[in-house]
């Protein structure tokens, strides 16, 4: 098929699925539907096209185009509540943006045409926090937006074991950019037989492993929640397995490790609930042995994480260079040098300060220097402290499985950032942000909720007690001790 044409249908695909979802969901969704669709076919669409710059800076001018329409219609909605994440995220943002001004370029224009970029890839994501803060009301909302991140992470797996099964030849005919792809991500046995890392839908293999951990984590938690139908249980142990399998056989070690930890923390959330956690756990570890069975390459690549010594080689050396950054560049270096696009519009005395691609806090380090990597600690830390909040005093039947489901998929996001370069690269620089304003509407709905049982049951005398900036608990006067310490 005509590489115009495919691209054609995915996109009327993706406003089609856009339309018909919006309805569905309170007025506002359809952008941030329409970008969660885009997203994950946008790595395809830049391959297809050989990465011609059009089709290459299309998500950002996307992205673009959401914050502004964002900012025109704010006027006719309610403003939310301010979260304690408001201010470090504004903080950040301000300081990031000043670096492209940073005297370490080699010209002012350098600076700035850099810093556009970086701003781009990694500054303006972050404005994602303040729309999906502003747009997610309901939790209703919250189910179908996973359905549906579940939905096409599936369908990229299936992809993807298509690919796989289909081997190079198919991959390498689908375009030039392709083959540079599998080129740069080959990994060889010890027959030097080259091993393909099928990438599906996304730009590389890296890309459509972080979709499928999405995916995999969603599905478990959703899977372990109480209440289902039987035959919704059925498609999500389907989708579970096939996106585990395609994930075995991208051989990403990297995000196989944070998917495991993730399904390892739902197993510690679901301590009450253990013995529907455990069947989880345990199609992972099948699908593990079933996947590594018909390859012994497989096998052994996996293998390699219960090695002592791997943390110190590979991308484990990442954890050790954060240190090494501070010391080099305490100052930083000005943004848009490090990350998958670093260094676009660079001189040659430019490009001697260019880092690779790996560690996301090696890369702001490098950028920002340690101020800025204090203020990304800072955010990284109040966002794990509410979402560890949320996941354990959330009970609400409908809320408490969305709250688990958010915590196990943004815990190994930050984990993998040691080692990955997580929220400079999609899909992990949009839906990190998503998730954390998901963290507090969850808990701002959680205490209506409980404001709503405990004045219908105790009467107009009920108070809502705020017991943190942002986030409210609710206490009934006759017994104040006993539910402020459920919050």
């Amino acid at each position: 098929m005509d590489a115009q044409v495919t691209a054609l249908l995915v996109i009327l695909g993706c406003l089609v699925v856009s339309a018909v979802l919006s309805q569905k969901m309170p007025s506002g969704s359809g952008p941030i539907i329409f970008m969660f669709a885009f997203n994950t076919f946008a790595g395809y669409l830049n391959n297809l096209f050989n990465r011609h710059p059009v089709i290459h800076v299309a998500r950002f001018v996307l992205l673009g185009f959401v914050c502004v329409w964002w900012l025109a219609s704010r006027s006719g909605r309610e403003r939310p509540r301010p979260t304690p994440l408001d201010r470090p995220i504004i903080v950040f943002f301000g300081f990031y943006a000043a670096q492209m001004f940073n005297p370490y370029w080699s010209s002012l224009r350098v600076g700035v045409l850099n810093g556009f970029v970086g701003m781009a890839v990694h500054g303006v994501p972050m404005l994602l926090f303040f729309i999906s803060r502003d747009l997610i009301r309901t939790s209703r909302q919250i189910t179908l937006l996973y359905t549906l991140l579940i939905i096409l992470s599936t369908l990229m797996a299936g992809y993807g074991l298509f690919q796989w099964n289909m081997g190079h030849e198919y991959v390498a005919g689908l375009g030039a950019a392709f083959q540079d792809t599998i080129r740069r991500e080959a990994v060889w046995t010890e027959d030097y037989t080259p091993v393909l890392k099928p990438m599906s839908f996304a730009g590389d293999a890296g890309a459509a492993s972080s979709f499928y951990a999405v995916g995999i984590l969603l599905a478990a938690s959703m899977l372990v929640g109480r209440g289902r139908r039987t035959w919704v249980r059925l498609l999500l142990v389907a989708a579970f397995v096939v996106q585990f399998m395609a994930l075995v056989v991208t051989l990403v070690r990297s995000t196989m490790a944070a998917t495991l930890m993730g399904i390892a923390l739902l197993l510690f959330l679901e301590g009450r609930t253990l013995r529907a956690a455990l069947p989880v756990a345990g199609l992972a570890a099948v699908l593990m042995f079933v996947g590594d069975s018909g390859d012994s390459f497989i096998k052994q690549r996996y293998m390699t994480l219960m090695e002592s010594g791997t943390i110190q080689k590979d991308r484990g050396m990442q954890v050790g260079a954060i240190w090494w950054a501070v010391e080099n560049f305490p100052a930083g270096r000005g943004i848009g040098r490090a990350g998958p696009v670093g260094n676009t519009f660079s001189e040659p005395e430019d490009m001697a300060y260019s880092f690779p691609p790996e560690s996301y806090f090696v890369c702001i380090t490098f950028e920002a220097g340690v101020i800025g990597l204090i203020l990304v600690a800072r955010i990284f830390w109040l966002l794990l402290r509410y979402a560890m909040r949320a996941a354990r005093v959330v009970r609400d039947p409908e809320l408490g499985p969305l709250a688990r489901a958010t915590c196990i998929t943004l815990l190994p996001i930050m984990v993998a950032s040691f080692v990955g370069p997580t929220l400079y690269a999609a899909p992990f620089s949009y839906l990190f942000w998503f998730f954390a304003a998901v963290v507090f509407r969850i808990l701002e709905v959680d205490a209506a909720r409980r404001a709503h049982r405990h004045r219908s049951h105790h009467g107009p005398g009920s108070t809502v007690i705020p017991v943190g900036p942002g986030v409210a608990s609710v206490s009934a006067l006759p017994e104040p001790r006993r539910l402020e310490d459920r919050s």
